[in-house]
């Protein structure tokens, strides 16, 4: 379990320097993992908070590098489709504390510890699922500009079902995000998650419990 330097009643006491990460919904059965991997980078848990929506902030998180990366925003509205079909669309926010020297320090030790983690889950088990979707299939926008046109193939061998043909680009999980490591992105992604009221509310750690034993992020 993480250290915890406030309670989790209540609002909490966001401060614009405190670091945060979304934990994505796909994330949501490796949250023990994650907790003791931020533990043992020295990052402190200062409060939970629940997210309802998360495909609409992701959007406003994202959405500057979207404005002006159309492959980009294709690949992201196709991973929403993706991760809330299979995980659903709730998510948490662990605000959190590290007591490095200045914000651009913590910043990319979060960035680093953000990349580590990734890395070390998909060696633990994802390096065993590969996902493809058929992008004819689930129309978000821009779907019709991603992937290859054919038949999913392995080896010498070719799958003749019609259902195995069309067009097919491949997807793979990050299950956190945490900004990109500069203050000014710090600061304006801190100001989407107020506009977006996260901190108005937060998960008390007896209902964190029982959420991490049912691997759900919806408040029981």
């Amino acid at each position: 379990m993480l250290s915890r330097e406030v309670s989790l009643t209540g609002g909490g006491s966001m401060k614009k320097d405190d670091l945060y990460i979304l934990l994505k919904p796909e994330v949501k059965n490796h949250v023990n993992y994650l907790e003791n991997f931020l533990k043992q980078k020295k990052f402190y848990l200062k409060s939970i908070h629940p997210i309802q929506n998360w495909e609409n902030l992701s959007l406003d998180l994202y959405g500057p590098q979207m404005n002006i990366d159309l492959v980009f925003a294709r690949g992201v509205q196709a991973y929403l489709w993706l991760s809330k079909q299979l995980f659903g669309n709730s998510s948490v926010i662990f605000l959190l504390k590290e007591n490095g020297v200045s914000l651009q320090k913590k910043l990319n030790k979060l960035d680093e510890t953000k990349k580590r983690f990734r890395e070390s889950l998909s060696k633990e088990w994802g390096d065993a699922l590969k996902i493809f979707l058929n992008m004819e299939k689930i129309n978000t926008p821009g779907s019709n500009e991603l992937g290859i046109v054919g038949k999913l193939q392995i080896g010498d061998y070719v799958f003749q079902d019609p259902k195995m043909e069309g067009r097919w680009e491949d997807f793979y999980f990050k299950y956190i995000h945490a900004p990109d490591p500069n203050p000014s992105n710090h600061y304006r992604e801190m100001d989407i998650l107020e506009r977006h009221g996260v901190f108005d509310y937060s998960i008390d750690s007896n209902k964190w419990r029982l959420m991490k034993r049912l691997g759900t992020f919806t408040i029981p």
